[in-house]
């Protein structure tokens, strides 16, 4: 697809783009680093301009989707341009939810986290995935801030939050095992960075794969190894 999309009908290109995204997103292959294939994917979006669908707009789900893949990159000039360009894209009605948790991202990565929580602190969604990458976010900015406190009580809300989700359907079991490893690998990093044992960052580092926001995790681990 990357090397012959040109020669396709725009439509086309477009179905078999969101095809891809919807295949890596639902793979449940151990050996696939998920990761890593979602950038790559969206990498070949951006450089092609296929952020938009068909009818030139974009759900608050997608959007945010964008947000994240900002947020592994560590860029907040290209975010905050994302936001300002296609923010009065999003069409449903989480879009006003979804630029204020973007707003808050962009906040987190200028290291401004007071004003980030804040923002987190009043943004709402009815959509489960979207409160799901809300809950992440504000455990992320709860380490950024070094707030142990806030931290181990939005970590509690999070966990009281996985259990609405039913682990009999294949769809959410994915999403809850993925969700729960992001707790206890999050959870680790904050114990990981209160005793500076450079053993553990080291074997930290080689269980990475297919961690949902594995880019913000290598980043924190450089850090805490002084790299």
């Amino acid at each position: 697809m990357n090397e012959n999309f040109k020669f396709l009908p725009a439509t086309s290109i477009i179905d078999m783009d969101s095809f891809r995204i919807n295949s890596i997103s639902l793979n449940t292959d151990p050996s696939l680093n998920r990761q890593d294939e979602m950038l790559e994917a969206f990498d070949f979006k951006l450089m092609n301009n296929l952020i938009l669908d068909r009818n030139g707009l974009i759900n608050a789900g997608l959007f945010l989707t964008w947000v994240t893949y900002f947020f592994s990159k560590n860029d907040s000039n290209d975010l905050e341009e994302f936001i300002y360009t296609y923010g009065k894209f999003v069409d449903d009605e989480e879009k006003v939810s979804a630029i204020k948790l973007a707003n808050a991202v962009h906040l987190l990565l200028k290291s401004r986290f007071d004003e980030s929580i804040a923002v987190i602190s009043e943004t709402k969604f009815n959509n489960l995935m979207l409160k799901n990458t809300l809950k992440k976010m504000q455990m992320i900015v709860c380490y950024e801030k070094n707030d142990f406190e806030l931290f181990f009580t939005s970590l509690d809300a999070y966990k009281h939050f996985l259990s609405y989700f039913k682990i009999n359907m294949p769809e959410q079991k994915i999403f809850i095992e993925r969700s729960h490893s992001f707790c206890m690998n999050i959870n680790k990093l904050f114990k990981i960075r209160e005793n500076k044992n450079f053993s553990e960052i080291k074997s930290f580092r080689t269980g990475l794969d297919n961690l949902d926001l594995k880019s913000w995790f290598e980043r924190k681990l450089r850090e805490l190894a002084g790299d």
